[in-house]
Order: C-alpha cells, then sequence, then structure tokens
C-alpha cells in the first residue's frame, strides 16, 4: 500500500509540474503578428486572443498557489 501512495504522490507532483510549465507558457504567449498583411481590426483581434490567453495562465497560477482550504472555499 505504501508503494501505491508513493506513486500517487509522484504523480501529483508531475501532474502540477506540468501544470505549472502549461502557465508559464501561456503567460508568455504572444502571436507573431505581421502587421503588414494584417488589418487594424485583425490586430485587435490578435491582441485580444494573446491577453485572454495570458489571463488563463495568470490564473492557473493563482490557483496553484492556493491550498486545500482555498481551493474548497472556491469550490
Amino acid at each position: 500500500m505504501n508503494i501505491k501512495i508513493k506513486d500517487l504522490e509522484k504523480e501529483i507532483k508531475t501532474l502540477k509540474l506540468q501544470l505549472q510549465l502549461f502557465a508559464k507558457w501561456t503567460k508568455e504567449t504572444s502571436a507573431n503578428i505581421d502587421c503588414n498583411s494584417y488589418s487594424q481590426i485583425e490586430n485587435i483581434i490578435d491582441s485580444k486572443i494573446n491577453s485572454n490567453i495570458q489571463n488563463i495562465g495568470d490564473e492557473l497560477e493563482e490557483i496553484l498557489q492556493m491550498d486545500n482550504e482555498q481551493l474548497n472555499n472556491e469550490l
């Protein structure tokens, strides 16, 4: 039984690292905008999409920093 608990703990740590990496990547997201071929509206849309993705990364980081009590209160 101890082995299963250790395996689960390892999987949980791996999952948390994966989520932290996902948060980091989303926060660093930026599309390569070719201003010469994009119209003004396309640039605005692209900017908003990047902003939304970065906000997801911020929210995910905030969630990852919460303890169990905070998580349960949010649910």
